[in-house]
């Protein structure tokens, strides 16, 4: 769930992309050719290169996530699939289309195969609990990654050591230390002005580990404002980064409305002078946006989550389609919300190819100055990290602030009165009705 590359798992992959790259290479060399030349001979051949390519290649191209690419080319797609470069006329995978592979940069494509082969695999688990699942599926939503993947850390995305901390905890799923409880101290509670878990109606038993030990009411908790400004800096982030890559006019005070008749608003309008996007039907130039924080790992979401990475987050997604669409198209106007989650996906899928959409400009005019598109790729990335590490500064500094110190003992139970105590009390409430005589 960290996303840090194993030797062990990276290397068939890289092996096997090795070899498709450099096969061209080999079929050219006197000294090499003949070892190469036939692939249907690499299982039983005497070196024990061949051996192992076949053996990689076979359990690429055995995996139900290899059966579940299209077979058929993409007319936009920028490369052909892997399933159509690599099967044969019979619609069988061949070693013998293995060098089609070469400069392709196919390592990451057997990478992704393999890592969700290995994914499934993990869920299948008969003894594995649905927040144990439900972690794993949003825990390979993109970009939720990035924190784990930077070659170097910039000071913007420098985390302090209790930061660092809670994102390695709470990504894992470990207990907080800062929240524990024990049999001396069973009970905890949100902020005194938490409306579900007050000190006086403290957290079920049943749902201690997930609401209070691992963090997750904390995260989404209202209380304190901690929710609301992370809210409104991941928008205020978006509206920026898509003002400074694409030149358009952000609107995050005025003309929020989604509706000429309701009183609904939603979080920024961005309008385009150089790009179309479409409401409805019609073309226009005017994209509005509506973030959506959501954690997968609540007792009212785990069921989905459980089941479905996707399917959570496009039921929130849909929640806010029915809240502003039609209002939005009525105006003339695109409507897209985003939904992010606490541990850092970023979806529906539409959303977060609009938010990489966002530095195709960029892009292109990078390389048309004849440059490689390294600087946007690298800010693009930039971007995607900035709102990971702003989801776990403002979580962790909800979770400091809102429940600690929370363990704490069992309240006594209110004595009861003796028979002296209730002749006295019905006797002081004969007086008061006396007195109001």
């Amino acid at each position: 769930g960290i996303g840090f590359d194993d030797p062990a798992r990276v290397s068939p992959a890289a092996y096997l992309a090795s070899i498709a790259s450099t096969l061209p290479i080999h079929k050219r060399d006197p000294a090499v050719a003949a070892f190469v030349a036939d692939p249907s001979t690499w299982a039983t051949s005497p070196c024990v290169i061949l051996r192992d390519a076949y053996l990689v290649f076979r359990r690429v191209t055995t995996t139900a996530a290899y059966s579940a690419l299209p077979l058929a080319n993409c007319p936009i797609a920028a490369r052909p699939t892997l399933r159509a470069t690599l099967n044969d006329a019979s619609g069988s995978p061949s070693l013998h289309r293995l060098h089609l592979l070469a400069g392709m940069r196919s390592q990451s494509r057997f990478s992704r195969l393999l890592a969700t082969e290995e994914l499934n695999t993990a869920l299948a688990h008969p003894s594995l609990h649905p927040l144990a699942i439900a972690r794993l599926r949003h825990a390979a939503v993109p970009p939720s990654h990035l924190l784990f993947t930077m070659c170097s850390v910039s000071d913007a995305h420098a985390l302090s050591d209790a930061e660092t901390t809670y994102l390695y905890l709470y990504r894992l799923g470990v207990p907080l230390p800062s929240l524990a409880t024990s049999a001396a101290l069973p009970f905890a509670s949100c902020n005194k002005k938490c409306t579900h878990n007050p000190p006086h109606r403290p957290f079920p038993n049943a749902k201690l580990l997930c609401l209070h030990s691992l963090g997750h009411h904390y995260t989404m908790c209202g209380v304190g404002g901690h929710s609301i400004r992370l809210h409104d800096l991941i928008v205020r982030l978006i509206a920026v980064t898509a003002k400074r890559e694409t030149g358009c006019d952000a609107h995050l005070e005025k003309g929020l409305g989604s509706s000429t008749t309701a009183g609904k608003k939603i979080d920024a309008v961005l309008s385009f002078a150089n790009r179309t996007v479409f409401a409805g039907s019609t073309a226009t130039a005017v994209m509005t946006i509506d973030v959506s924080r959501l954690c997968p790992l609540l007792p009212s979401h785990l069921q989905t989550a459980a089941r479905d990475a996707a399917a959570t987050i496009d039921e929130r997604a849909r929640e806010k389609n029915a809240k502003h669409l039609t209002g939005c198209i009525g105006l003339g106007r695109a409507f897209l919300p985003i939904v992010v989650t606490t541990l850092g996906g970023i979806g529906p899928l539409a959303s977060r190819d609009f938010l990489s959409s966002l530095f195709a400009n960029s892009m292109a005019a990078e390389r048309a100055a004849g440059g490689s598109g390294q600087l946007t790729a690298r800010r693009r990335s930039d971007f995607f990290r900035s709102i990971m590490v702003l989801l776990v500064r403002k979580q962790r500094l909800a979770t400091a602030d809102l429940a600690t110190p929370l363990a704490r003992p069992a309240p006594p139970p209110p004595p009861k009165p003796s028979s002296g105590r209730k002749r006295k009390a019905n006797a002081n409430v004969a007086a008061q009705h006396a007195a109001s005589l």
